[in-house]
């Protein structure tokens, strides 16, 4: 199933086909756009089997796909869609994901050799990380205190702070974690930074 790359505003997200993806002001919402002209929640893109499809959820201002408006069509690389206004609404464009290659240089975080089971081979395949020196990990480390297969008994990575929440991360996913809302895990915390780090399921 083919990813798909949306740009806005100088910031990509990469799309994958299992879910849909919602556009709007919502902060909450996957693709957060901070325009007045954009309803809350404008639109969702999502892949129907066959195609990409953005569809227009009856918003205010409309979405429209080279200067008409639309309420669903399929996209693909190469389509550019403006929100809220035909012509100098927020510019979304679309393209293919690129080779692999060249997304393993621009996701170096990705975690080599794991397994649907990650979380549980963590510790024979990572050095748990010594608390309180976040800033140091190599590449590829987490901190386990939030999955099923971290260190019984050892200290929490960050403070003494229990997991807030449990996230499942499908294969073949990418779940970005940070203060800014387009990320899939937010965190609210001033040490977190707004694109922290990505998690991956190979």
């Amino acid at each position: 199933m083919p990813e798909l790359v949306l740009e806005l505003n100088g910031r990509t997200w990469t799309l994958d086909a299992s879910r849909p993806y919602t556009l709007g002001r919502d902060p909450q919402g996957d693709v957060v756009l901070d325009d007045a002209r954009v309803s809350w929640r404008h639109a969702t893109i999502s892949w129907s089997g066959r195609s990409w499809v953005i569809e227009d959820h009856g918003s205010t201002n409309g979405t429209f796909l080279q200067g008409q408006r639309i309420h669903r069509t399929e996209l693909g690389p190469g389509s550019a869609v403006h929100l809220g206004n035909a012509t100098d609404g927020p510019r979304l464009n679309l393209s293919g994901a690129e080779a692999p290659a060249a997304q393993a240089r621009q996701q170096p975080y990705a975690a080599q050799g794991a397994g649907p089971g990650w979380a549980q081979q963590a510790p024979s395949q990572q050095q748990a990380p010594e608390p309180g020196h976040p800033a140091q990990q190599p590449a590829g480390q987490v901190p386990r205190q939030q999955g099923p297969g971290g260190a019984a008994g050892a200290p929490p990575v960050y403070g003494d702070r229990s997991p807030t929440t449990f996230h499942q991360l499908a294969l073949g996913r990418v779940m970005r974690i940070g203060r800014a809302l387009e990320n899939e895990l937010v965190v609210s915390d001033l040490q977190v930074s707004r694109h922290h780090a990505e998690f991956h399921a190979t």
